[in-house]
């Protein structure tokens, strides 16, 4: 995810708000809609969860051997008001955060 959404590539991988219809059309040309896969480029939904993921498992190795290369990204996060949100399909409460990692972590 690193390499395929890097800053300043010309296609980045999709974000959370595509299904896998939207992916399975772009990936076989068949696409209805035109979509400028540069805009997701340097962004990722997913990467937060994982950082958080392989700092619990003690993957301090990952981490730092990527840590640059997290540094370059925007990390989008989606959160809701209210929990019970979670069930719902629509809600007019959304939440978008935008977080930017440090370029020198304290990890540990």
């Amino acid at each position: 995810m690193l390499n395929e959404n890097a800053p300043r590539k010309e296609e980045g991988l999709l974000n959370l708000y595509y299904g896998i219809n939207d992916i399975f059309e772009r990936l076989f040309g068949i696409n209805r809609q035109r979509i400028d896969l540069k805009q997701f480029s340097g962004s990722s939904y997913i990467l937060g969860t994982l950082i958080l993921m392989l700092a619990r498992r003690d993957a301090r190795k990952i981490l730092e051997d990527n840590w640059r290369k997290v540094t370059h990204m925007n990390l989008h996060e989606f959160r809701l008001d209210r929990a019970e949100d979670v069930f719902t399909w629509l809600t007019k409460r959304r939440g978008e955060l935008l977080r930017i990692p440090k370029t020198n972590p304290k990890l540990g």
